[in-house]
């Protein structure tokens, strides 16, 4: 059904997408999660909806493609909150109540999320997976 959706055309027919790189993989894994809760179930259902977007992102190369994939893992480690099984564990061990857990497991989950994404980003930089054009379009966001 995605497959013959518009949505692939429009990734492909517009060149202001290939800018996007890494960091849509990151966004649609981070709001999988925050949706849905299972880490698991955000980095495997991202990873097949950004598929077949990878050539319009310029990441159809093996490398490209492994750089895709640990953006969507960094995008899935992102915002633990009350529907997520690890936020509850770390809830009850730590003897935190759920307010403190909103505010400290929460937040931490979104940096641990954003540090790693800006270490993919800087190994696919070094590696040369990604083109500069990227990185104006990701300062202007932060």
């Amino acid at each position: 059904m995605l497959q013959n959706s518009e949505l692939t055309e429009l990734f492909t027919t517009n060149p202001g997408f290939v800018n996007l790189g890494l960091f849509l993989p990151f966004v649609m894994a981070a709001i999988i999660k925050t949706a849905e809760g299972s880490t698991t179930v955000a980095l495997i259902t991202a990873s097949v909806l950004i598929n077949p977007l990878l050539p319009a992102l310029g990441l159809d190369t093996t490398t490209g493609r492994l750089f895709a994939l640990f953006a969507c893992s960094a995008g899935a480690m992102t915002i633990a909150h009350v529907n997520d099984s690890y936020f509850w564990i770390i809830t009850e061990f730590t003897g935190m109540d759920t307010a403190t857990a909103l505010k400290s497991i929460t937040v931490a989950t979104f940096l641990q999320g954003v540090v790693v994404l800006m270490v993919v980003q800087f190994l696919a930089f070094f590696l040369d997976v990604l083109t500069l054009q990227t990185l104006p379009f990701l300062v202007s966001y932060l």
